[in-house]
């Protein structure tokens, strides 16, 4: 099935959002800016690379000896010199991390130095100051000098030889599509975005400019080796690293139950019989406020009286082409074409059949006659939004029965 398009319009319901945002205006024109507050501050650098060691609970349905985790992290940008670099980092950590093609995969995963990424993988902040882990777990013991010096190695390689830029174009129009694409949940994404760098002092207009910055990534990569100096300075030449490897213990539950009890010990030893009193009145009133009925009656409601008796429905046209039977759909898809396409497995061997769902989820990763499956994800990120697979039993697009199964 595929979707046509017609000009998106911002409004909600039967209103303009211009009005609605002039109606805010107005309103927020009574008031005053508040002084700005220091939510957050910039992380503490290392003058040098650090290493640290610690350790996990030990999985007793997996080998011992292959439980380690290593990773290496970077003190990254600074929110406060603005979100271009932590939006081309963002993109950085994709083309290095995600996909068949991404370098740091191919040497850490699909060689099975590690089963899967580290927990703290990946780019993210805290507070003013933006961080960036690669590692993985499930190593080997005494593959830990290995993962680390291979993760160097891929940087360094990168460094030197760049990224090619069809998987860069591919991130970016992934990132594009996903800016267009119409949800239910569009405007609580929309406010948690917002919110996730408000209050570390970054503009919320800033954090909506996506636009804009991927217009400048793409000016910045046309005009030299712009991702290779973004190695090099957040990566290769920075100090300020931490190296952690982490060990199974088995004894690693007791010992942190035994830490908890002593510490709980010593808390309770050092309060006063004020202290305790205080706890106990505090404890009875959250219990009392926890225990009395809520008034919605201040809460929005809804009622079946609310509800259209008759849903809101589309025209749909129906046509041929060659002997393959088509039904277009017109709705407003804010420039975006959907495509569903139909197969019949009726020729298929029944004992085949119960393994159709796993082919399906593997589809996109298969490759082709003539393209790795790497290639074959590296067109797929550039040209859609993604290809995915699944099984159904249905009436068909003409409203018989095929009593077959479909593969769509």
């Amino acid at each position: 099935m595929v979707f046509q398009v017609h000009p998106f319009k911002l409004t909600e319901g039967d209103i303009p959002l211009t009005k609605q945002l002039a109606a805010l205006n107005e309103r927020f024109d009574q008031f005053s800016a508040l002084s700005t507050e220091q939510f957050s501050i910039s992380a503490p650098r290392f003058a040098s690379p650090q290493r640290y060691e610690t350790t996990c609970p030990l999985d007793p349905l997996t080998d011992p000896t292959k439980q380690n985790v290593i990773s290496i992290s970077f003190h990254a940008n600074e929110l406060s010199a603005g979100l271009f670099d932590h939006f081309a980092l963002n993109v950085l950590v994709s083309l290095l991390t995600d996909g068949h093609s991404a370098p740091l995969r191919k040497t850490l995963l699909d060689t099975n130095l590690g089963t899967d990424w580290s927990p703290n993988a990946g780019h993210y902040t805290f507070g003013q100051t933006a961080f960036v882990a690669f590692g993985v777990q499930g190593v080997s013991e005494g593959n830990e000098p290995l993962v680390e010096s291979e993760i160097l190695r891929v940087l360094n390689e990168v460094a030197e030889t760049g990224i090619e830029s069809g998987r860069i174009e591919g991130v970016l129009h992934q990132m594009e599509l996903s800016l267009k694409h119409k949800s239910a949940d569009f405007g609580t994404r929309l406010m948690w975005k917002t919110m996730d760098s408000w209050f570390d002092g970054v503009s919320p207009m800033e954090q909506l400019e996506w636009t804009s910055r991927i217009e400048r990534l793409k000016n910045e990569i046309s005009a030299g080796p712009f991702f290779q100096n973004l190695i090099r300075k957040y990566f290769l030449e920075n100090q300020s690293r931490l190296v952690l490897t982490m060990r199974p213990d088995e004894k690693f539950d007791e010992n942190f139950k035994s830490k908890e009890r002593a510490l709980l010990s010593e808390r309770v030893e050092s309060l006063s019989e004020e202290d305790k009193k205080k706890i106990v009145e505090e404890g009875l009133a959250l219990l009392a406020a926890q225990e009395t009925p809520d008034d919605i009656s201040s809460l929005p409601t809804l009622t079946v009286k609310d509800i259209p008796v008759k849903g809101e429905t589309h025209a749909t046209e129906k046509e041929t082409i060659g002997e393959i039977p088509v039904q277009w759909r017109i709705a407003p898809t804010n420039g975006i074409t959907y495509l569903t396409a139909t197969s019949s497995l009726s020729g298929l061997p029944g004992h085949l059949r119960p393994y159709v769902p796993l082919f399906a989820d593997a589809l996109s990763s298969l490759g082709t006659k003539t393209k790795s499956a790497s290639e074959f994800e590296d067109e797929i990120n550039l040209k859609t939004d993604g290809l995915r697979g699944s099984v159904s039993i249905s009436a068909n697009h003409s409203g018989t029965f095929p009593k077959r199964p479909l593969f769509m």
